[in-house]
């Protein structure tokens, strides 16, 4: 588009658009924390004219916020038409540079560093977090810290709280049942509740396609566990805070209600362990994490072109 050829033209000096980057998103998330209408046009207008005009990147950068609304983080799902480029842009860093870090997601990064990270795959729609960042011993923890954010900050779950017991009965009745051997019918009986929960509470195709790479991460991540030590298990741990919550009236102010953490991290547990279950072998890698870079299994096995059509309407199955 012309903004982004706009910008490819400019080639301004990295750190002149590093500090455009900067400046832009401080403004608009300072105006939105002092209760301000989350307007980004509002926040570029709320500085100085005199350092727009003396930085040209300042005015592409702020161009960049005002087409991606101010970036994803705080979104509600609804209002999302597409898988957010930032969200693309943090799963493939951490499946290029992190499947073998240890304590992936367990451990949360550096503050500034995460910061600096979220501005620029805000802002910048040609920031690729391994180039400008991965020099840092822990840009990994700080981009996993930063993924769980943008689940956190979701105004409503990436798992509704209409579902919220529909999910928890599901876990129930797979921990109530014998044979747990992947591909049992204690697996298929799991595959087959969380299909029918995401057909009656009428998953976007958006959510499913953030729920499909979320997934397939967590479920690469999980397969290098004896490197990273981050167990399916270890993983929900950390996850289910923010990808499920409950309905009004029963939340503590940890969240999930004591009674419910057991059921809730089996859910999530097993959503890791049987993704391909729920969305299809072929299904759940064709296109990850829709980067259009290439990507292989951890046996080195490549993983299934990514094609458009996939990722833009989600037309997979998850019929019963």
């Amino acid at each position: 588009d012309k903004v982004s050829l706009s910008m490819k033209a400019m080639k301004a000096p990295e750190t002149q658009l590093t500090k455009a980057i900067h400046d832009a998103v401080e403004a608009h998330e300072k105006r939105v924390t002092q209760g301000k209408t989350e307007n980004v046009r509002a926040s570029i207008n709320h500085l100085p004219m005199a350092a727009l005009s003396e930085v040209p990147a300042y005015r592409q950068a702020f161009e960049y916020c005002l087409e991606t609304a101010g970036g994803p983080f705080g979104k509600p799902l609804a209002h999302l038409t597409s898988v957010p480029p930032a969200f693309i842009k943090m799963v493939s860093f951490i499946d290029q540079k992190g499947l073998f870090t240890q304590m992936i997601f367990r451990e949360s990064g550096r503050e500034g560093l995460i910061k600096k990270i979220k501005n620029s795959i805000i802002a910048d729609p040609f920031c690729n977090i391994a180039t400008q960042y991965g020099d840092h011993s822990d840009a990994v923890m700080s981009t996993g810290e930063l993924l769980k954010r943008f689940f956190h900050q979701m105004p409503e779950p990436l798992f509704p709280v209409s579902a919220y017991h529909d999910a928890i009965g599901i876990a129930d009745s797979y921990a109530s049942e014998r044979s747990p051997r992947k591909g049992s019918s204690r697996t298929a009986s799991f595959a087959k509740g969380v299909k029918k929960l995401l057909r009656e509470h009428k998953f976007a195709p958006v959510s499913l396609e953030i729920m499909r790479i979320l997934l397939g991460l967590l479920n690469r991540v999980s397969q290098a566990e004896t490197h990273n030590l981050m167990t399916s298990e270890a993983l929900a741990m950390e996850f289910t805070p923010f990808l499920m919550r409950p309905p009004a009236g029963e939340t503590t102010k940890a969240g999930i209600p004591d009674k419910d953490e057991e059921p809730c991290n089996l859910f999530v547990r097993k959503l890791v362990d049987s993704a391909e279950d729920i969305f299809g072998e072929e299904d759940l890698w064709k296109g990850y994490p829709a980067d259009g870079e290439e990507y292989t299994d951890i046996h080195g096995t490549p993983l299934p072109t990514y094609e458009p059509s996939v990722s833009a309407t989600a037309n997979y199955s998850v019929a019963a």
